[in-house]
């Protein structure tokens, strides 16, 4: 899979910054721990892989793929970010 957006997650904020090439000159973008209502698994029927879903308290959820959302989530759940349990 083709690393476009590298998620960094800290226990203060989640950083998504470009995986390679024009990523010094784009982003990063950061959602404050404070800013996210709901951490979520998406699954998908289609797709090869599921989705991971991060919704804020204002504005459009944003969503990305990964190979292991599950590995994803244990890791923001960790750093207290509020991990959903069912997946939708």
């Amino acid at each position: 899979m083709l690393r476009i957006v590298v998620l960094r997650p800290t226990a203060d904020a989640l950083e998504f910054g470009r995986g390679y090439g024009m990523g010094r000159f784009l982003g990063p973008w950061t959602l404050r721990r404070q800013d996210i209502s709901e951490v979520r698994r998406v699954r998908t029927r289609f797709a090869a892989h599921d989705y991971v879903r991060i919704v804020t308290f204002a504005g459009a959820p944003w969503t990305f793929t990964t190979h292991e959302p599950g590995t994803v989530l244990a890791c923001l759940e960790e750093r207290s970010h509020p991990v959903a349990r069912a997946a939708v």
